[in-house]
């Protein structure tokens, strides 16, 4: 899906997927938006977008050269699983919000590469998303934040591997939490990023922000917010049912 100089877009519980991957190009991606304003990209599942040779795929989700505009694009409560390059926000001038974001990279295909990735872009705002990348054969670092130009906030995010900061970014970090482990999680295999159960240094360790009111799967984070996508509830007490999720949709 490519769009160019569109504003007010919503694309939400829709699949994007490789049934058969690799593609037969590299320049291959999910949703792939330039010079996007008011875009919301909610609650959909992309898997298996990646390439065959010669370089990395595009992103699951690319909003990219918005000069036009300073409007804000939301990314929120989408499962991306096993694609080359999870999320990228390039030369934008307009506010973007990556929020409440399930990315697994099991370390598939031949350029397994970062899951969030922030370009020459200002005041982009990245919290509460899990992002595993397989320790072996996958990227160096979960989220990657590159260029003197750009500024971003990242906070309360749940990784397994590090921040990358590359060309003097200014980033302004909080409460991010970089070295999980795959027990913490109901099945990093299947990309399920759901705290499997209640870890001391993510449950009830985040800040509020701003814009913030719930999880990946439309549940109200009440009390203290927990680092990472999922807001944990103990799956013995009454409620505990994943309302609004989007697991078990597209499996």
């Amino acid at each position: 899906m490519v769009q160019t100089g569109t504003s007010n877009v919503t694309v939400k519980n829709s699949l994007f997927e490789l049934t058969s991957p690799p593609a037969l190009n590299y320049y291959i991606g999910g949703i792939d938006a330039h010079n996007p304003d008011g875009w919301l990209i909610q609650n959909n599942v992309f898997r298996n977008i990646r390439s065959p040779s010669g370089s990395v795929a595009e992103h699951a989700v690319h909003l990219w050269s918005n000069t036009d505009y300073t409007g804000s694009n939301i990314i929120e409560r989408n499962q991306i699983i096993d694609c080359d390059r999870g999320i990228g926000i390039w030369k934008n001038s307009g506010v973007a919000t990556i929020r409440n974001n399930m990315i697994t990279s099991t370390g598939l295909g031949a350029f397994p590469d970062v899951g969030i990735d922030v370009q020459d872009s200002q005041g982009t705002m990245v919290y509460n998303n899990t992002v595993w990348i397989d320790p072996t054969n996958g990227y160096y670092a979960a989220i990657e934040i590159r260029d003197a130009t750009t500024t971003a906030t990242l906070t309360n995010n749940l990784t397994n591997k590090m921040i990358g900061e590359i060309n003097g970014p200014t980033v302004n970090k909080s409460n991010n939490v970089t070295d999980a482990q795959s027990a913490w999680f109901i099945s990093v295999a299947t990309g399920d990023l759901h705290l499997a159960s209640s870890i001391a240094s993510v449950v009830d360790q985040g800040v509020t922000v701003s814009g913030l009111t719930n999880d990946f799967d439309g549940v109200t984070r009440v009390g203290s917010v927990d680092i990472g996508a999922d807001e944990y509830i103990n799956p013995s007490q009454p409620g505990s049912i994943w309302q609004g999720s989007i697991f078990g949709s597209f499996q």
